[in-house]
């Protein structure tokens, strides 16, 4: 019986030291799939600084002001509303969220406002 344990243990050992890779397949690269990304060449790599200064200083500092004023008043537009409809219909409270759903109406009246008066379309 010990003969045959030392012949188990004689191929456990030449498993274990073998590579074992004939079997197996080969490492998966994701980078593989889909197509090539292109690639583009800015800043230096195309013979021009691309400072974070020199783009800002390319921005109307009225029209920057106007464009994040306009996102803020959306988020706080579209967030009131849609708390003050919920807190209505689901919890009963009328006064609250129709305060809130005002408040989000006047932001998004005022959004409308601020892209208009810097030329958006509409």
């Amino acid at each position: 019986m010990s003969d045959e344990r030392d012949a188990i243990e004689q191929r456990m050992e030449d498993f274990a030291d073998s590579d074992g890779t004939e079997h197996e397949p080969e490492e998966f690269d994701p980078a593989s799939l889909g197509p090539d990304i292109p690639s583009i060449e800015t800043g230096e790599s195309a013979g021009a600084s691309a400072d974070a200064d020199e783009m800002a200083a390319d921005v109307d500092e009225e029209l920057a002001r106007g464009f994040f004023s306009a996102v803020l008043l959306a988020n706080l537009g579209l967030f009131a509303l849609a708390l003050g409809a919920l807190l209505a219909y689901f919890r009963g409270q009328y006064t609250l969220g129709g305060g809130a759903m005002l408040v989000g109406t006047v932001a998004l009246v005022r959004t409308y406002w601020l892209v208009r008066k810097h030329g958006g379309s509409g």
